[in-house]
């Protein structure tokens, strides 16, 4: 929405700078507005005064216009990833986004990340994410963040088990395909994480290609399942299966009739 490139004229700049001000817009659309402007003494201001997300809006935004004001981007993101009182989702976020701040706000992300990653009390998903970003920032790490990814996967929940195998699948691509595929072929499980589980297998492991398509042919037929699922079970049956392809593509258009009568 906010990507615009070349020299922005005088009419829309002052577009712009109207939207700045409009209170229907939030402080993250106002940070992407203020980028586009170049305008950072606005962005410092949002910086140092806004709720978190907006603070790390804002920092997104200043590491690309300037490097003078590097240092106080590194102590506000680190002060987001550290505070408890943040949900976990937005601390393993902005603690990725200090590992994009050069060698200083590596030396502050890795810890950040790495008592998320021991700290039992929090949800599956934020550790298996900070635990993945650890791994994928210090290789001197992957081998103990990999272990602790594998002990996730016996989780109860389904879907944090599909979060977990995503996060490690790209160290251990054919381990976690075959989780996927079983995952996948779970009747009991969720018919719209089936297919996920299936989609992501396929993703790790080209050769599962046809076990991603028979997961999807079965939902995708079922009539049982929300119609909006099985719109993208018509549709990923049609990418991955050349024998089923027109079967695919005419239930597709069948079930797109069937979501525009609503």
């Amino acid at each position: 929405m906010w990507q615009l490139t070349g020299h922005l004229t005088a009419d829309l700049a002052a577009c712009l700078r109207d939207l700045v001000g409009d209170e229907r817009f939030s402080g993250v659309e106002r940070a992407a507005v203020l980028g586009l402007l170049r305008d950072v003494e606005a962005l410092v201001r949002l910086r140092d005064a806004g709720s978190p997300v907006v603070r790390w809006a804002a920092c997104v935004q200043l590491r690309e216009l300037t490097r003078a004001d590097r240092a106080a981007c590194v102590r506000v993101l680190h002060a987001i990833a550290v505070d408890e009182v943040n949900a976990p989702a937005l601390r393993w976020r902005v603690a990725r986004e200090l590992l994009e701040f050069g060698s200083g706000g590596r030396e502050l992300a890795v810890p950040a990340l790495l008592a998320m990653v021991e700290d039992a009390a929090l949800p599956s998903r934020a550790r298996a994410s900070a635990a993945r970003e650890v791994a994928d920032a210090r290789p001197d790490l992957r081998g103990r963040m990999v272990r602790f990814l594998q002990s996730l996967r016996a989780d109860p929940d389904p879907s944090v088990r599909l979060h977990v195998l995503r996060k490690v699948g790209p160290y251990e691509p054919r381990q976690a395909a075959i989780a996927l595929r079983e995952l996948a072929s779970d009747r009991a499980v969720r018919p719209g994480l089936r297919l996920r589980a299936a989609l992501a297998a396929h993703e790790l492991r080209r050769d599962f290609r046809e076990a991603a398509a028979v997961v999807a042919r079965d939902i995708a037929r079922d009539e049982a399942v929300a119609v909006h699922i099985r719109v993208k079970a018509a549709r990923a049956l049609a990418q991955r299966s050349d024998l089923c392809r027109a079967e695919a593509q005419e239930l597709f258009v069948e079930l797109m009739a069937r979501l525009t009568r609503r």
